[in-house]
């Protein structure tokens, strides 16, 4: 029999284990709503506390193949649950309207914006509500369309650099040619945004820090239960690695706003005033009113150089990888450039130059609808609940907007597994529904920069395919190694044999049947079945089914 003392000092524990549980019984059951919602849409069946983490966990550089192959499982829509958070993936443009479309639904998820933050801080990407307003409304006049137009010439240099620097390693060999695309767009990027010029030396170097801090933010992707408990990560190596990183991106950052700040003193104290750029209206903002903190200004010059050079460097990457895999679009690209440019073959282009390349923006365009460089769009559902197709999202809840696969949907795109630039030619070939098609995102919060984007990766592409003839021992199935960080990628680079190339006789009007415009080798070219007889397809991917009701879209 339990003694009076006993029960005496039994209350307290009784007391103690009440008040550890009554805030979580609460989370619990404040959470049911969530729970029943999320038991109506399919998905992977998820393990106790770490809900479906493991199938991440094991090999993060594979993440995003492993959503594809879930999607192929479970359908256009799709359940999964990291830890206790839960993620609704969507396919469908409808239902992707109806989250991006929707004013209410603007802050992005905040378990990625936490990743995402470790370089970028507080910006433009990772903001939000009032914050990410003010940051907006003070970027976006530095891409107006007067700005870009006085950008063309530097972009058009830094273009013709980055083709000269290949055309002296066009022996045909098989090169990797991202990191030179990078070192071109990071310094047309700094040149033209940041008003700086920086060393090669420090290009190589900044490309190489990003690169580690891609690796270091999918390392604690696939390690949450280290930096969850930021007492335990401050103690490991990874931490002191993500540290000494930062440090270095925010000194190269530092001295990029520094050289600015100088070159506007000197501009005070009389001396030729430079055209203004986007580092100026930040800087402004800074001094003026302290509408931007130090610390912000840091984070927004992070994101623009880390964002705004990767997405279009790997934008050029593919689009160059695609022209080597398909000579009959190659061919018809340099039919294009020698006409445009038959009075002076070596002058850069304009800006009049650059618009008349319709066939050249097709290319660029459907590069961005089969690799968009952001392939999944956040968001999270943070005041009342959001009907999509036949499922209702709960608060609480993030959506994950998979534009790659919205992009390759058969029902708004004839043979939407193929590259086939002729479909942004003619109105028939465009996607049928306006979310069908958003490689820079959509609604408020699409991407602010995409107009400076579109131009300097035309302006690359342009600059590469009027000196060099681009080759590819890839296959489509190569193309599967795709890898999420910052954006899509291939896991093992962009490889391509290049070789010199003279431009033909110019013509007034291209011919119907383009010869091979200086090509002095053969091709190998893909299989010549057709699918689609509204879409003229010389080569089609090597697949089993090409043209499925339901597109695979993990091949």
């Amino acid at each position: 029999m339990t003694s009076p003392q006993g029960v005496w000092y039994a209350w307290p524990a009784l007391v103690a284990l009440a008040a550890a549980v009554w805030p979580l019984w609460r989370w619990w059951w404040g959470r049911r709503r969530l729970r029943e919602l999320a038991a109506r849409i399919p998905g992977p069946e998820p393990w106790p506390l770490v809900g479906n983490a493991p199938l991440f966990c094991r090999d993060p550089h594979r993440a995003f193949q492993t959503v594809l192959a879930l999607i192929d499982r479970y359908g256009p829509t799709l359940r999964l649950w990291i830890g206790s958070k839960l993620y609704i993936v969507i396919t469908d443009p409808q239902d992707i309207a109806c989250v991006l479309g929707n004013p209410s639904v603007l802050s992005r998820d905040s378990y990625i914006n936490k990743l995402a933050s470790i370089l970028m801080g507080e910006s433009l990407i990772t903001a939000s509500g009032e914050l990410w307003k003010a940051h907006r409304k003070i970027v976006a006049p530095a891409f107006s369309s007067n700005v870009l137009q006085e950008m063309v010439p530097e972009l058009c240099r830094q273009a013709e650099r980055l083709s000269s620097s290949l055309a002296q390693l066009a022996d045909g060999g098989t090169l990797d040619v991202f990191p030179y695309v990078a070192a071109a767009v990071l310094e047309a990027v700094c040149r033209t945004t940041m008003g700086a010029a920086p060393t090669a030396e420090g290009e190589r170097r900044y490309v190489q820090l990003l690169a580690r801090s891609v690796a270091v933010v999918e390392r604690k992707f696939g390690q949450p239960w280290l930096w969850a408990c930021h007492w335990l990560y401050r103690r490991t190596a990874l931490c002191r690695l993500e540290q000494d990183t930062l440090a270095e991106l925010n000194a190269f950052s530092s001295d990029i706003v520094a050289q600015r700040v100088a070159r506007r003193q000197e501009a005070a104290d009389g001396a030729k005033r430079d055209k203004q750029v986007l580092l100026d209206y930040l800087l402004e903002a800074t001094e003026s009113g302290g509408r931007l903190t130090e610390t912000e200004l840091r984070d927004e010059v992070n994101t623009l150089l880390s964002a705004g050079y990767e997405t279009t460097a790997t934008t050029v990457c593919f689009a160059l990888l695609l022209l080597g895999m398909y000579p009959r679009v190659q061919d018809k690209l340099a039919a294009e450039l020698d006409a445009v440019f038959a009075d002076d073959p070596h002058r850069l282009p304009t800006a009049a130059d650059l618009r008349r390349l319709h066939y050249l923006d097709a290319v660029i365009k459907e590069t961005l609808r089969l690799f968009p460089p952001a392939p999944v769009i956040h968001r999270e559902v943070e005041s009342r609940e959001l009907k999509i197709g036949g499922c209702t999202l709960p608060v609480g809840a993030s959506v994950l907007a998979l534009s790659f696969c919205a992009h390759r949907h058969p029902d708004h795109f004839d043979s939407p597994l193929h590259f086939c630039p002729e479909r942004f030619c003619e109105p028939a070939g465009r996607p049928r529904h306006p979310f069908a098609y958003v490689p820079f995102g959509a609604g408020a919060r699409i991407c602010v920069g995409r107009a400076y984007g579109l131009l300097l990766a035309k302006a690359a592409v342009a600059a590469v395919a009027r000196r060099l003839r681009l080759e590819s021992r890839l296959t489509w199935r190569d193309l599967r190694a795709l890898a999420h960080g910052i954006v899509l990628k291939l896991q093992h680079g962009f490889p391509l044999e290049l070789f010199p190339r003279q431009p033909s006789y110019p013509w007034t009007e291209p011919p119907q049947q383009l010869p091979q415009t200086g090509y002095a080798h053969g091709h190998r070219r893909l299989s010549t079945v057709h699918v689609s007889p509204t879409i003229p397809q010389d080569e089609e991917p090597e697949y089993a089914q090409t043209a499925p009701r339901r597109a695979s879209y993990n091949w």
